[in-house]
């Protein structure tokens, strides 16, 4: 495909359009700086779609991207995938820069076909509106601890979310009238989860803790914040699964979705077409379900060991479906951490490169268990596996925290535990120093 002016057929298409506020305050070297920043941030999206820059339709605006989808992407699918990687992406990035690089983002469908200059139909022309509209800069404005703003446009709405095609539900968005120019439409802004970003950015790396005397040992807990996709030198992941150990769907704002997904082996389009982890997983299984609450299994890692560096999977039984309820945190969450720890103790006498783990906010997300609680538990578990374990074989026990309020409540657990210390400031349980 390629830049605009480029001849391609005209067709129906998903595509965003991205503005950094405050360029024109910056100075020449800074936005030379942030123009690369940019097009790591367009790339880094497109690549957590399985898509490549060169596969979509594009230019450049100085201050920001235009970016159009092929056609044959499934909307239903990418959509949610697009803004969730876009909040984790420039959280990500923020926390490497001082320069903080805040965005409008604007994401439409509709007919585009090349031109003389650029790409023609109204849907451009819509999301050029939208993104730079005094309504999304006012939005940008009041929400001063958000680095992104996203708005859909009515038509997308309308497929994407009014009709449930997605993992995005109508509670995601409240509607917005822009009014710019010869524009005047409703468009939705999106209320997604907010990444961890302005803590993580201003404050010192997140410490590590051992075992206080006299039962200290070599294993230490501490906490990663930002999205899972981010992390690429932890050797376990744990996955928070239901009781029947059926993976979300690639859709859906979930743990289980992002390893299922970034896991498969998929086309050049994004399609599945190998559920490598999924299919591993149903294996095991089969004809055991429901499983017990807190019940672990191990599988490989799919894609994932390519891309991230994950040597296995651990699922652990986190939440149990009810009938017109939903899905709830199982009652005695520890036991699941306890069982995929000696998993993973199983898993490192067997393979000495297999040494640090990580875990999510098991049952906090879509099954809305309180978050104190959970980083409570999950802490709590541990040390007690390494209380009982002073030959562990761990290396590193690490905690994921997405979202500032998760990272505020592991840093109380980890700092205020009786029988934790902090680790020397050299170690970080990895093998790299920090």
């Amino acid at each position: 495909m390629g830049t605009s002016g480029t001849s391609f057929a005209a067709a129906v298409r998903m595509g965003f359009v991205i503005d950094v506020a405050g360029y024109g305050q910056r100075s020449a070297q800074e936005k030379f700086d942030l123009q690369r920043r940019v097009s790591e941030f367009v790339d880094d999206v497109l690549q957590d779609l399985g898509l490549r820059l060169e596969d979509t339709h594009h230019h450049g605006t100085g201050d920001g991207m235009v970016v159009f989808l092929p056609s044959e992407v499934e909307v239903n699918r990418s959509l949610v995938r697009l803004l969730r990687s876009a909040v984790e992406t420039l959280a990500d990035d923020n926390r490497r820069y001082r320069d903080r690089m805040r965005l409008r983002m604007a994401v439409v469908i509709g007919p585009l076909g090349p031109a003389a200059i650029g790409f023609s139909g109204d849907v451009i022309v819509e999301a050029a509106r939208m993104v730079d509209s005094e309504e999304l800069r006012a939005v940008l404005a009041e929400r001063r601890d958000t680095d992104l703003v996203a708005v859909i446009s009515e038509q997308l709405y309308g497929y994407a979310v009014g009709q449930r095609h997605t993992g995005l539900h109508a509670a995601d968005f409240q509607p917005l009238t822009i009014e710019v120019k010869e524009l005047s439409t409703r468009a939705w802004l999106w209320n997604g989860p907010v990444a961890a970003t302005t803590t993580a950015r201003q404050g010192p790396p997140p410490e590590t803790f051992v075992l206080a005397a006299p039962r200290a040992g070599g294993c230490v807990l501490g906490i990663r914040p930002g999205a899972i996709e981010r992390v690429r030198d932890i050797d376990i992941w744990v996955n928070s699964e239901n009781t029947d150990m059926t993976m979300a769907r690639i859709n859906e704002f979930a743990i289980s979705s992002v390893i299922r997904y970034h896991g498969a082996v998929r086309d050049t389009a994004g399609h599945v077409v190998d559920d490598v982890i999924a299919n591993e997983l149903e294996e095991l299984v089969a004809g055991q379900r429901p499983v017990a609450p807190g019940a672990a299994f191990v599988t490989g890692s799919g894609l994932l060991a390519e891309t991230n560096g994950v040597r296995r999977i651990i699922h652990v039984a986190a939440v149990h479906g009810e009938p017109g309820a939903g899905f709830r945190q199982v009652r005695h969450l520890p036991a699941g951490v306890s069982n995929a720890l000696r998993q993973a103790e199983r898993l490192a006498a067997e393979d000495a490169s297999l040494r640090t783990i990580i875990f999510p906010m098991m049952g906090a997300g879509v099954a809305g268990a309180p978050v104190p609680k959970t980083a409570a538990d999950l802490v709590d578990a541990a040390v007690d596996h390494l209380a009982a374990r002073p030959g562990t074989l761990l290396r590193g026990i690490y905690f994921l925290a997405y979202t500032d309020a998760e990272r505020h409540a592991l840093a109380e657990e980890l700092g205020g535990h009786p029988a934790l210390r902090p680790a020397d400031p050299d170690t970080d349980g990895t093998g790299a120093t920090r």
